[in-house]
């Protein structure tokens, strides 16, 4: 059975997870190890909580420096939640925090930019269907057979910002806006949605990103 590692910084619930990557039939590996996260073929990088608590605890486990140093053009990695904003340059989350800068960009608040209602609720916990940002010329394995049927469960009040376009695969609409629902560059991945909660689809999704 070939087996997925999974970061554990020691917060949050990640049963889901574990029982998601079972159910796929992969071995789930949970450790901060950092020898073993820079060896490992596929990492995934779940997320639960604040930005900047996050990123001490990874500087104090010295997982931060480790993932800078990783070639994702060989190794996989998917960021899931807070762990897809973890990918960008940076965070203003209370106050502007330094992120892996693995994808460029920024996080900021849900309702900051653009013209999103302010009275929409913050966070944002719902489920909705995404839309693709591909087309014939750049198609990907991963997200290419997404029906516009599929609903995913998305439970946060920051969202990420692509600086490069290119980087943002899917999105979905909140409040006539688009936001940032999966983003990509090289062979790491970040998914907003948690792709452990929202059922078949987000298996699907999760299956596919193992089978790359």
């Amino acid at each position: 059975m070939k087996e997925v590692l999974i970061i554990d910084l020691g917060i949050g619930n990640l049963y889901s997870l574990k029982k998601a990557i079972e159910h796929l039939n992969y071995k789930p590996i949970f450790t901060n190890d950092i020898e073993k996260i820079s060896k490992s073929s596929q990492i995934i990088l779940p997320g639960d909580g604040a930005f900047k608590y996050t990123v001490g605890i990874m500087k104090k486990k010295k997982i931060f420096d480790v993932m800078k140093t990783i070639n994702f053009k060989n190794t996989k990695l998917l960021g899931i939640c807070l762990g897809m904003q973890l990918l960008l340059d940076n965070s203003y989350e209370f106050e502007k925090c330094e992120g892996l800068g693995l994808i460029s960009g920024e996080n900021i608040k849900l309702n900051d930019k653009g013209t999103y209602d302010k009275k929409l609720n913050i966070p944002h916990i719902n489920w909705r269907p995404i839309e693709k940002h591909i087309n014939d010329e750049r198609q990907d394995k991963i997200i290419k057979n997404i029906d516009k049927k599929d609903e995913f469960y998305f439970i946060h009040s920051f969202m990420a910002q692509p600086f490069d376009q290119k980087n943002l695969f899917a999105s979905y609409d909140y409040g006539g806006n688009k936001v940032p629902a999966i983003i990509n560059k090289d062979l790491i991945y970040g998914f907003q949605f948690h792709p452990e909660k929202s059922a078949e689809p987000g298996l699907k999704l999760l299956n596919e990103f193992l089978k790359l």
